[in-house]
């Protein structure tokens, strides 16, 4: 059942990560996000994006793992995209503790890499599909203005997993 849990997890960062391509480099493939494997490190002139990578410091940060980092060479901005899908009830804890989380990550970084200015980004949308507050706020500072859609289209991800994992549980 974890295995399942982490397919819903990376479901949506693989959903997050495309439409930060087309975003940003604007060339990625219309793959479907059940079909589309992230590369770990992708470069361009302008953008370092990671995908689930461990960044090495030069202070060990305890946690220095976001699902996706977006570097902006040029702004010399650096987004720390964190992604969660916790319950309903748990939906402010859950963000507190993922901007705490990588606070000491965000420091290193800043002075590692030379940046301005480095976001923590946390993503949460409920295990039911409800949205934290801060969500679209989020995806804003990530460049998007078609929000919305990128929001439904994490959500369908989400009750879809949702009901496979409750077939499997139900033994269907």
């Amino acid at each position: 059942m974890a295995s399942e849990y982490k397919s819903r997890h990376d479901a949506v960062g693989k959903i997050l990560h495309q439409e930060i391509l087309k975003n940003t480099i604007g060339n990625c493939e219309a793959t479907p996000y059940y079909k589309y494997t992230p590369e770990s490190i992708i470069e361009t002139d302008r953008y370092r994006i990671y995908w689930d990578r461990t960044i090495r410091t030069d202070r060990e940060a305890s946690h220095n793992r976001p699902d996706i980092i977006v570097l902006d060479k040029h702004k010399k901005i650096a987004q720390l995209v964190d992604i969660a899908i916790p319950g309903a009830h748990n939906m402010v804890t859950t963000y507190e503790t993922k901007m705490k989380k990588y606070e000491e990550l965000a420091r290193e970084i800043r002075k590692m890499w030379n940046v301005e200015k480095v976001e923590v980004l946390p993503i949460l949308i409920s295990s039911t599909g409800l949205v934290h507050s801060r969500l679209r706020e989020n995806l804003r500072k990530l460049g998007f203005s078609h929000d919305v859609y990128i929001i439904s289209k994490m959500q369908k991800a989400i009750i879809i997993k949702l009901c496979s994992m409750l077939r499997m549980f139900l033994g269907e």
